[in-house]
């Protein structure tokens, strides 16, 4: 891939955009607001082949005080997107690839260059550009947050937008007492009988998480597969764990790896991103529990203020009293085609049935 900066890029509403062919090349940005919209992350997934990426460009967005690093990935095939798809019950939507910008939807929330009305509208419209001259299908900016989404939806509607799935956090002083009485003793409980068996829980972060991506690639891997289909691949964990923040809470029973949650520590956020455990030993360990638990103390022992459960699993989530928001992507095809908007119209909508049916507390509807 060439070096250097695309010249096609320009200014819009007192934004200044500009393409770059690479991390080297980035021009400072101020902080993301999520581990999956930094830049830190974004070049740790240029790095992955399990989710085929033909070409990176990264959008450089300025405006005034305000930058921001918009990664675009060209990408021939998503197996997290195709776990969409498979959840919802539907064929393959895309007849071609896709531009993904600001993030995979393998990141838990997108939104990169969102801070104003002009970064977004700058973002959707060289993004759109980048796209048909790469002749994709559409572009696509997954996994955004309400309010964020709400930016998008309102300053550049898109052809359809696509509910993707439900996202659970709270703050972790209140995470413990919004546990229902009853659930909060039998975790306890359940606690008490990992220790016993022997089962310990460490924090294992900086380099020597490479000695456990092997182990829990295996777990992991297992444990998509448990819920309907392997979206992961080792190459996915051994880029991610350089990420700064990565931390695996990893559950081990006589020196093996029999549980882990893969998370980030970035700003005052623990984020909890992937989940492997031996489904074999899980409920004589309790495994489960006691890596709940774990998560808990690690965020207070570091300062978190914020932690971030995770996407899905919503019967869990719900038992512990969490509160679910959606994740939407907004889609924009590149050229009309009656038959993909169609098909991204009944994915969103057997989506929001799924979604709806397996948590109503979330409350929430399109501006």
């Amino acid at each position: 891939m060439t070096s250097g900066t695309d010249q096609r890029a320009g200014s819009l509403n007192a934004v200044t955009a500009t393409w770059l062919f690479s991390a080297a090349e980035l021009l400072p940005v101020n902080e993301a607001w999520h581990v999956t919209t930094s830049p830190a992350w974004a070049a740790a997934w240029a790095r992955v082949r399990t989710e085929v990426i033909r070409s990176t460009r990264i959008l450089h967005l300025r405006d005034g005080h305000r930058s921001d690093a918009v990664w675009c990935y060209l990408v021939e095939k998503s197996p997290y997107w195709t776990r969409h798809e498979r959840e919802a019950g539907v064929g393959p939507v895309w007849p071609g690839p896709v531009l993904y910008a600001g993030c995979s939807c393998y990141a838990l929330y997108g939104g990169a260059g969102g801070a104003s009305d002009s970064m977004v509208a700058a973002a959707v419209d060289h993004g759109l550009d980048l796209a048909r001259r790469w002749q994709a299908c559409a572009l696509v900016f997954p996994n955004l947050p309400p309010a964020l989404f709400h930016r998008w939806h309102t300053v550049r509607p898109p052809s359809e937008a696509v509910l993707l799935d439900y996202a659970y956090s709270g703050g972790v002083d209140d995470f413990l007492a919004a546990i229902p009485a009853g659930v909060r003793s039998e975790l306890g409980r359940q606690r008490r009988r990992a220790s016993d068996a022997g089962l310990r829980v460490r924090a294992v972060s900086g380099s020597h998480l490479r000695w456990v991506v092997d182990d829990f690639t295996r777990l992991a891997t297992a444990t998509a597969e448990r819920h309907g289909y392997n979206f992961l691949g080792r190459d996915i964990i051994e880029a991610t764990r350089t990420v700064p923040g990565a931390v695996l809470l990893a559950a081990e029973h006589e020196g093996e790896l029999v549980g882990g949650i893969l998370c980030f520590r970035y700003g005052t956020h623990l984020y909890s991103w992937l989940t492997g455990v031996d489904y074999r030993r899980l409920r004589t360990l309790n495994t489960y529990a006691a890596l709940l638990g774990a998560r808990v103390e690690y965020a207070e022992e570091t300062g978190a203020t914020v932690l971030h459960a995770g996407r899905g699993n919503h019967a869990d989530h719900r038992r512990l009293g969490l509160t679910g928001v959606p994740l939407q992507a907004c889609v924009y095809l590149t050229r009309p085609d009656p038959d993909l908007q169609a098909r991204l119209s009944n994915l969103d909508a057997r989506q929001q049935a799924r979604n709806r049916a397996a948590d109503p507390t979330v409350s929430w509807q399109r501006p």
